[in-house]
């Protein structure tokens, strides 16, 4: 299976879907190619391919953008969301809303795929060895019992109670088996609080916007570990990739390639303009401002972490200064207290960026 992008000019933020459309046929074929089947032509999995990169669109230009999601999948990296492509089709798996098999998540520039439960479910009645799925949460209040053995049984009926993830007590599977008993999966909220403890975002967007379905996921990715067992061929190796992409999560220190991509284009719109207001030789050069000092760096620091104490975000307080700087002046570091006074206004003055994510909060005359 081809798991790289042909090279492409994607270094910059998406920005409109619309770019999607001007991907090459060479591209489209290395998505293509990630399509699981020995039996398909390239005709097919060019004719897939295209498929696949119409739902994006459809699902990006459809996504709410009352919060700013959609505008924050718009500035991820343009690579970032092929590669999400060729995640879902190396498991044959639509991005489409309605199904609600996979979201996009946008963190800091990057954009990441998370398989939701009823995807998981669609890979499990592919192995042809379950005839159906019923997952549910328990909340405070609620009558809840269940029994296993030879003939397993699961009762619950809903409380009065706010379905809070705050009241959360279970979330629960059934696996209807084609044969033989069914199968069920109950997880407390003490192991629940473990599987959100050891996600590699359990602040991030996912858990924070879709905390029901997680959960719901915790046991059906229970149940699936060992229904591979009863599974052979390419269904097995589907809804293997498929639980090894949900186990490795998103950790922005392993897409530091990105931060590279940024960095790199960052520095060719600094020659490009360089090179277009470049100062004639007879002009003496510039004074050069020198950078903040440390007293200066730390006294940022420490009115950011002030600013952003009970802020639900993945983010450390130098990564959010990061992206600032990086959205206010195109990199990562301060060359001159000029650029930290710029910095420092738009954080502590204007207030200009969101504490949570790190990105631009548009004012009125930009929204108008």
């Amino acid at each position: 299976m081809t798991t790289d992008i042909v090279p492409l000019q994607m270094n910059y933020p998406l920005v409109a879907t619309t770019h999607l459309a001007n991907m090459s046929d060479g591209d489209l074929m290395v998505i293509g190619k990630a399509f699981p089947g020995d039996n398909l032509t390239d005709e097919q999995r060019l004719i897939k391919a295209e498929t696949m990169r119409s739902q994006f669109m459809l699902y990006i230009d459809n996504v709410d953008n009352k919060k700013g999601a959609r505008d924050a999948i718009l500035r991820c990296v343009t690579q970032s969301i092929a590669e999400c492509m060729l995640t879902l089709a190396s498991i044959d798996l639509p991005l489409t809303k309605s199904l609600g098999y996979a979201a996009l998540i946008p963190y800091a520039g990057v954009c990441t795929v998370t398989i939701m439960y009823q995807g998981l479910c669609e890979l499990i009645y592919r192995s042809g060895t379950i005839a159906s799925i019923q997952c549910g949460l328990v909340f405070d209040g609620d009558q809840f019992a269940y029994e296993v053995g030879t003939a397993p049984a699961l009762r619950c009926i809903r409380g009065d109670k706010p379905a809070t993830e705050a009241n959360l007590t279970h979330a629960w599977s059934i696996a209807h088996n084609a044969t033989g008993p069914d199968t069920i999966e109950v997880m407390e909220r003490s192991e629940l609080d473990k599987v959100k403890g050891a996600s590699k975002m359990s602040k991030g967007p996912a858990w924070r916007d879709w905390w029901g379905q997680m959960y719901r996921k915790a046991p059906i990715r229970r149940m699936a570990k060992y229904l591979q067992t009863s599974t052979s061929g390419a269904a097995q190796a589907v809804l293997a990739r498929a639980l090894e992409l949900d186990n490795s999560g998103f950790m922005l220190s392993q897409n530091e390639k990105y931060k590279e991509i940024q960095d790199a284009n960052s520095k060719e719109l600094s020659e490009q303009v360089s090179a277009i207001l470049k100062a004639p030789e007879a002009l003496p050069a510039p004074t050069e401002i020198p950078p903040p000092t440390a007293d200066e760096d730390n006294a940022l620091a420490t009115i950011v972490g002030e600013m952003r104490e009970g802020v639900d975000s993945s983010m450390m307080d130098s990564e959010f200064i990061v992206q600032v700087t990086f959205g206010l002046l195109g990199r990562n570091d301060i060359q001159s207290k000029t650029e930290f006074n710029q910095v420092w206004n738009a954080i502590v003055n204007e207030k200009a960026f969101d504490l949570e994510t790190g990105d631009r909060i548009p004012d009125m005359g930009e929204q108008a």
